[in-house]
């Protein structure tokens, strides 16, 4: 019987028990009946039941029960609207029974949902994990679950056929929802109020719907969809749109993806039923929470608020005009801590501003209020947009910088405010988060692709177009005088940009018609373009327009200049160790070239050196972005013919190159021709290249370009009229453009030697060649030679004939060139090189000669079969030229002459080397490759006899031998056979017999007896004579740069005196040259040049020998203080690369690397500052990142560890200022992490106990103890340790710092609150005490501190006036005695005679703070010294100190060494010198050509040393001055004639030097 007249539940429980009989039979009832069936009352209570039951039925009585309550709801729906289409003819029992259905069919899948959810979120699987164990065995659901969640994407499937899944019963029962709220219950229920129970039953089934998981997924649009309609229509059309809201954001807390569906359902909305209510009700409810309240959920669950923040740039993307009618709402947000909640705010803004304030749509018919209303809340939200940039967050930052890049890819941004818009960008280029960083150059690149300025973004070009705009305005009737104030062009204060005027302007314009902007970017453009002097405005200007044009392109004069001061940073930012950022800069850097920006070429250079990064990401773009700017034809892929790659290499690439960019352009063309897929075809550049050469050598063969460029490379002043007589002005272009493209073919010949090997001839014969004489070019060739070398030795360039005639004349070519000698005779020979005759002294220093012969012995390695002959016979006769053997008795070597045989010295010395390297590499890879085919020789092997004897599979065999085989030794063999085989042990030896032999030859390279070993004599010698430091600097440079050289191939000569003496000494004769080397380094005479080359190369022996070095780690930084920039800057360099990478520990020394952050000389205070942050990032120097965890936070900051040593030497610097001082600190202060600042405060405090500094130290430490700020912890220790620092009180600086650490820990935490324990205490007297927190412990702890301290500061204010006055007194004394009773200075300035009152006087100088005057005895230091009497006791000793005095490795004050005695008998090197061979060396013969015809017949004469003779001859040479000048010296000193004044001396005193007599022999002079 059905009856509708009984109430629906409104709560129930699910059971945990089998459903009785009675509910079962229930299930079939449904099934069978219609569905007013449940109309029933005795129905229903049967069907509450078996839904209650719902978790314990079997998956098939589940599906039948979803499938039966779906498909009675759908016929309910159904027979509702026919019902309500003849409501006139209804019975109300057909009505009382449809609402009473509907009621109870929509109740009962409720319930159903609500278990079954709740299942799913469990994870149970297919019907859960109770369902499945009481499920019958073979009824699981595991294939229909997947059956079913496949059909749940599909509207038409039918329910599963043998199991149970969800998502089939969910889709099923949103359908039968959603047809039933299709249908006008409202009408049906007498109203909304009576349809409210019902509509939230289904609002809670779609709800869970759209929070489950499978909702997020790609293929459930199908089911969100129904969902989204049965959640909206229940929202807006009965009456749920307050509690839709609310439950959408509770729920969006708990799941990523609901954020998303609720934006989606509020467009849903607002498409379907034309109202934008829920998204307006879900920003209500959004803004119901504070933001205070917001930040507290944040700080117990910031996930969720994550989550709902992701709502406000979801709804603004889905409904942005009601976010923009309600952004009030949101923008209270940006206050909130959570930053991701103040990002999605500011991604809302960003959307409604493209969405809503975009100028596209404004149409004609806008009115004037509307328009205006438009641009004042668009200008308001960008307004946000800018402040925010600065936003604390790096995350927000990021945001921000994203979001304007949306919108000037929407070209939302004004004109006006591009310039901001840049300057924001560039402001975020210097971010501490990289991923800001990352985001601002996306900014810059979006700016700089929509800029409405043209493609030439040349601020020249703009600006010459100024004034014939605002003179065309003056003619029109406008005010030019007031628009060229403003603009500026060209002069002094034209960097200010467009200016406030002129965004007025501009802005006015938008105001008027912002669509307009793109048309007047285009008229800039066109004015920019036009004519000189004319400017072309459109037929019919009116005054206004022609204003606005003015005001645009003052704009484009900012942008551009803009643009320009943004290349240092992005140049800096190409060191940034993040490689995204690198790669992002580097697309950058090539956008701003493609635009003409000035500078983009330059800075775009500052990539090439990246082409070495560990990064392959970063190395693929720098090869891109080169291939793309200079022979790709431009960014837009157009192509470039061969011609056009030559002329822009020639024009853009190769002019100006540094080392560093010429290493990195030879590594990009390599890589770029390197097989197996070369994009750069080498071979069809020769052709244009050559092509080039041909035609300017026959233009020189006319005989006017050599003599202008024999001129030019002179230097002469005859330059110009050598080009007038020439009659060719582009003879010095011809020649430039000439040696670029020698410059060009050694790089293309290193990076594909086999394209170029066909041309080497013809290359050689121009290079070579008189016409073509330039040090230049002829490097160059020799470049090529070397290149093409082992493809020409190995078969290459012709017939065998042929390639030993091309052979003999290059080996003729390099000796005539290392030589200097004139043309040669023979019809075969290529020319001469070196221009003169080889002891001209001129031809030294010209043209870079130095260069020219280490990359002429480069090339003599590489082609010659015996090299070292022919290097030996060239310096024999260099020796010869140069005077050393063979010339007049008595007559001094030549200084350019003996330049030439040490910088030949030096570059045979490191080929010698690199050939015997090259030797002991072939033999080390031919014995690792023979032990290879051994080895799998005995494996197979191994196999088949396995194989044959039927024992180990020869899979187990190989691979229990590969497990035992260490050094690639046969594995599997039989016991006992070849065990050091198998364990690699031969191999092992065999390899350190080859690493003992290299050594060996290294060492035996300058051993006397050997090619090198008597001008390692000669220039050790050499270098320690007194007189070398007045030589020339070629020589000096050439002689210091070959002892390196030699010192970096022989340890031995790096070994000090003693140890080299112990040794035997080798061809260094014992003498200590790293000495000598930091003696020259820190002596000012030396030229700073040179000093220069000396760091360099003791940066290269502290990596090569750094035991050697170690003693000397002090002496290193000494020339931080050079005065000379380029050596502190040189020595900056070397140290950070020897710091950084951990080859040299960085210890208090380091302070000198402190001070150059405070360096007059902008680039060199930069340096530095980069290295402490390279240095704390590293963890490298006394903390490496390896320390033990035990050793706590410090050992990963090594700045820190260091700081205590840097002050205490920061603070013994005299000269240094308290600016500096403060500047130098606050760089190094930040990074001191807060765990570590309180350990420091207490040292810095301490430190004051002792300071020896006095009033400027404890000012220096108290001004450190500010910088670190304030702590509780930190507040305890100090007021601890007050006895320590008590005593400087006096100074007002020490004082207020301390006073203010007490101010702040009155204020401490806890103090505020101490009166209301107070209080209560005073309400009940007899009650137990109140507790007393910590707060108020440390409170009245630091008021006793501050009482303390003022009781400390009037002491030491009362001391410090005592000393003054004693002070004035000891002053006053010393003043009267000076007048009265003083007794007269000797007239050599040597130390006064004792006087009775020294003691006294002594006390009272101490007291006053000066030093005391030595007492009767004692002798006075050596800066004490009159000038002359060290010369005058070395005259009446009658000796002469012919030698450097060198330093010992004793740090300045600390204790040095006892001293050594001076060795007299030690050997000079210079006289009875024996050169290779065991006789002194002859250089026979005058004739030019024998070095060139002993190349040819392979058998040169043996090497050379200086003669019997030269030890006289030498001591007689003064290489700066010649014998008159030695002579001037020595009468001037009142000494020996190389005695040095005891001025010089002193300063070496202090310094720790000793005076070592390397040689002095009365025979020698």
């Amino acid at each position: 019987m059905i009856c509708g007249d009984f109430e629906i539940p409104t709560a129930w429980a699910p059971r945990d028990e089998e459903p009785s009989a009675s509910a079962l039979g229930v299930l079939q009832e449904l099934q069978d009946n219609d569905a007013l069936y449940i109309a029933d009352e005795t129905t229903f209570e049967q069907a509450l039941e078996l839904v209650s039951c719902f978790s314990r039925l079997p998956a098939r009585d589940r599906t039948a029960l979803v499938e039966a309550l779906t498909s009675n709801l759908l016929s309910l729906a159904a027979s509702t609207e026919a019902l309500l289409e003849e409501w006139s003819d209804a019975a109300p029992d057909a009505v009382a029974a449809h609402k009473a259905a509907l009621r109870a069919q929509t109740f009962l899948l409720h319930c159903v949902s609500s278990q079954a959810s709740e299942e799913a979120e469990r994870g149970a699987g297919a019907g859960g994990a109770a369902a499945a164990a009481a499920a019958p065995k073979g009824r699981g659901g595991g294939v229909a679950a997947r059956r079913g969640r496949a059909a749940a994407a599909d509207e038409d499937a039918g329910p599963p056929s043998d199991g149970w899944d969800w998502e089939w019963g969910r889709a099923a029962t949103l359908r039968a929802l959603e047809a039933v709220l299709l249908v006008d219950l409202a009408a049906l229920f007498g109203g909304v109020p009576g349809v409210e129970r019902m509509a939230g039953l289904a609002l809670d089934v779609a709800l869970a719907a759209l929070e489950s998981k499978s909702a997020a997924a790609a293929r459930a649009a199908p089911l969100r969809a129904a969902a989204t309609e049965v959640l909206c229509a229940c929202a807006l059309r009965y009456g749920q749109l307050e509690a839709a809201a609310s439950q959408l954001l509770a729920r969006a807390r708990r799941a990523d993806h609901v954020a998303a569906a609720a934006a989606a359902a509020a467009a849903y909305a607002e498409a379907r039923f034309n109202k934008s209510q829920l998204a307006v009700a879900l920003l209500c409810e959004f803004s119901r929470a504070t933001p205070g309240e917001l930040d507290d959920e944040a700080r117990a669950n910031a996930a969720a608020v994550t989550r709902l923040a992701a709502l406000a740039p979801a709804l603004a993307e889905a409904a942005p005009g009601a976010v923009a009618n309600q952004i009030s709402l949101l923008r209270p947000f940006l206050a909130c801590s959570s930053a991701s909640m103040r990002g999605a705010v500011l991604s809302a803004i960003g959307t409604v501003l493209i969405k809503v304030y975009n100028a596209d749509l404004l149409n004609a018919s806008t009115t004037d209020g509307a328009r205006s209303a438009h641009l004042r809340s668009k200008r308001a939200l960008m307004e946000v947009l800018k402040a925010r940039a600065l936003d604390k967050g790096a995350y927000v930052r990021q945001r921000v910088m994203q979001i304007w890049s949306a919108l000037v890819e929407a070209e939302v941004v004004p004109i006006a405010s591009y310039n901001e818009v840049l300057g924001l960008a560039i402001s975020r280029l210097e971010d501490d988060s990289q991923l800001v960083v990352r985001a601002a150059i996306g900014l810059a690149y979006q700016l700089l692709r929509k800029n409405p300025f043209g493609e030439r973004l040349a601020t020249q070009r703009f600006v010459s177009t100024l004034p014939c705009l605002e003179a065309r305005l003056a003619e029109y009737g406008g005010a030019p005088e007031a628009a060229r104030a403003r603009a500026g062009a060209g002069g002094a204060g034209s960097e200010g940009g467009a200016g406030p005027e002129g965004d007025e302007e501009m802005a006015d314009g938008a105001a008027g018609d912002e669509a307009a902007e793109g048309e007047a970017g285009a008229d800039a453009e066109a004015e920019a373009d036009g004519d000189e002097g004319e400017a072309r405005l459109p037929d019919g200007p009116r005054v206004s327009e022609v204003r606005h044009l003015i005001a645009t392109v003052r704009a484009a004069v900012e942008f551009c200049r803009r643009l320009e001061g943004a290349l240092p940073t992005l140049r800096l930012q190409l060191g940034s160790s993040s490689s995204g950022v690198v790669t992002e800069v580097i697309k950058l850097l090539a956008f701003l070239r493609r635009f003409q920006v000035p500078g983009a070429a330059s800075a775009l250079r500052g990539m090439w050196p990246l082409v070495f990064a560990r990064e392959e990401e970063v190395r693929t773009a720098v090869l891109e972005a080169w291939w793309a700017m200079y022979l790709g034809g431009g960014l837009d892929g157009r192509g470039s013919s061969p011609k056009e790659q030559v002329e822009t290499l020639l024009s853009e690439v190769v002019p100006g190159l540094t080392l560093g960019e010429l290493s990195a352009l030879g590594t990009i063309l390599s890589r770029l021709a390197a097989p197996p897929s070369p994009r750069l075809a080498v071979g069809r550049l020769l052709g244009p290249l050559m092509n080039l050469l041909v035609s300017e050598f026959t233009r020189a063969g006319a005989g006017a370009a050599p003599a202008a460029a024999a001129a030019a490379a002179a230097g002469s002043a005859d330059a110009a009229a050598a080009r007038d007589q020439s009659g060719d002005g582009g003879a010095a272009e011809g020649q430039r453009r000439v040696r670029l493209a020698f410059q060009l073919l050694s790089l293309l010949a290193a990076a594909s030697p086999a394209d170029v090997l066909p041309h080497a001839e013809g290359i050689a014969a121009i290079g070579f060649s008189q016409k073509m004489e330039d040090p230049a070019i002829q490097r160059a060739t020799c470049q090529v030679l070397a290149s093409v070398a082992p493809c020409l030795l190995s078969g290459g360039g012709g017939p065998g004939a042929a390639r030993e005639r091309f052979l003999a004349r290059a080996y003729e070519a390099i000796a005539r060139l290392l030589l200097g000698s004139g043309s040669g005779s023979g019809s075969g020979s290529w020319g001469s090189g070196g221009g003169g005759a080889a002891g001209d002294a001129p031809g030294y220093g010209s043209g870079n000669w130095p260069a020219v012969a280490e990359a002429a012995v480069a090339a003599l390695y590489a082609l010659h079969p015996r090299p070292h002959a022919l290097a030996g016979a060239v310096l024999a006769r260099l020796a010869r030229a140069a005077g050393l053997s063979g010339g007049a008795a008595g007559a001094a070597p030549s200084a350019a002459g003996l330049a030439r045989v040490f910088t030949v010295l030096g570059a045979v010395a490191l080929q010698q080397l690199a050939l015997s390297e090259r030797g002991v590499r072939a033999a080390r890879a031919g014995r690792a490759d023979a032990s290879r085919s051994a080895a799998e020789a005995a494996a197979d092997a191994a196999r088949e006899a396995a194989a044959a004897g039927g024992g180990a599979t020869p899979a187990k065999g190989a691979k229990r031998g590969g497990k035992r085989s260490a050094g690639g030794a046969a594995a599997g063999a039989g016991e006992g056979d070849d065990i050091a085989a198998q364990l690699g042990v031969g191999a092992a030896a065999s390899m350190d017999e080859l690493d003992a032999l290299a050594a060996e030859i290294e060492g035996q390279i300058s051993e006397p007896g050997q090619l090198l070993g008597g001008y390692t004599s000669l220039l050790s010698a050499l270098c320690f004579r007194r007189s070398f430091l007045d030589a020339p600097e070629p020589l000096q440079s050439a002689a210091l740069l070959a002892l390196t050289k030699l010192m970096a191939i022989d340890g031995r000569l790096c070994a000090p005196s003693a140890a080299a003496g112990a040794q035997g000494g080798g061809a260094g004769g014992g003498r200590d040259h790293v000495a000598l080397l930091f003696t020259l380094l820190l002596e000012r005479r030396v030229p700073a040049a040179v000093r220069a080359n000396i760091v360099t190369a003791l940066g290269d022996l502290a990596s090569r020998w750094p035991n050697a070095l170690e003693p000397w780690t002090w002496a290193m930084y000494e020339p931080l203080s050079d005065p000379d920039p380029t050596v502190r800057s040189c020595c900056l360099s070397v140290l950070t690369h020897l710091v950084l990478g951990g080859r040299l520990k960085a210890k208090g020394s380091v302070a000198k690397v402190a001070r150059l952050t405070a360096d007059s000389d902008p680039a060199i205070a930069a340096r530095a500052r980069l290295f402490f942050s390279q240095l704390a990032k590293s963890g490298t120097g006394s903390a490496r990142a390896s320390a033990s965890a035990a050793a706590g936070a410090s050992a990963a900051n090594p700045v820190y560890n260091l700081l205590p040593d840097m002050l205490s030497a920061l603070c013994r610097e005299q000269g240094l200022s308290d600016g500096e001082f403060r500047e130098i600190m606050g760089e190094l202060l930040p990074y001191v992490k807060d765990r570590q600042a309180d350990a420091l405060r207490e040292k810095l405090a301490l430190r004051m106990e002792h300071a020896p500094g006095g009033a400027r130290e404890w000012r220096w430490l108290a001004f450190c103890l500010g910088q670190l700020g304030y702590s509780e912890k930190a507040a305890r220790r100090l007021a601890e340790v007050t006895r320590a620092y008590k005593h400087a009180l006096g100074e007002d600086e020490v004082y207020c710092v301390f006073k203010g650490f007490a101010d702040k820990a009155r204020k401490a935490q806890g103090g505020a609150r101490a009166s209301a324990p107070a209080a209560s205490a005073a309400a009940a007297p007899d009650g137990p005490p109140a507790p007393r927190g910590a707060g108020d412990e440390l409170r009245e702890r630091a008021e006793e501190w501050a009482r303390a301290l003022d009781e400390a500061r009037a002491a030491a204010l009362e001391a410090k006036a005592v000393e003054e006055a004693a002070a004035a007194r000891a002053a006053a004394a010393a003043a009267a005695a000076a007048a009265g009773g003083g007794t007269p200075g000797g007239g050599g300035g040597g130390p006064a005679p004792a006087t009775p009152g020294g003691a006294a006087a002594g006390a009272e100088a101490a007291a006053a703070g000066a030093p005391a005057p030595p007492a009767a005895g004692t002798p006075a230091p050596p800066a004490a010294a009159a000038p002359g009497a060290e010369a005058g006791a070395g005259a009446g000793a009658g000796g002469e100190q012919e030698h450097v005095p060198l330093m010992t490795p004793v740090q300045p004050g600390l204790a040095p060494p006892p001293d050594m005695e001076d060795d007299d008998d030690e050997e000079t090197g210079l006289e009875g010198e024996e050169g290779p061979g065991g006789r002194a060396p002859e250089v026979g013969g005058d004739d030019d050509d024998d070095a060139a015809s002993e190349a040819r017949a392979g058998a040169p004469e043996a090497a050379a040393a200086p003669s019997e003779s030269l030890g006289r001859r030498m001591a007689a040479l003064t290489v700066g001055g010649g014998r008159g000048a030695r002579a001037s010296r020595g009468a001037g000193g009142g000494g020996g004639g190389g005695e040095v004044s005891s001025a010089e001396v002193a300063p070496r005193a202090r310094r720790g030097r000793r005076a070592v007599v390397v040689e002095s022999s009365d025979e020698d002079e």
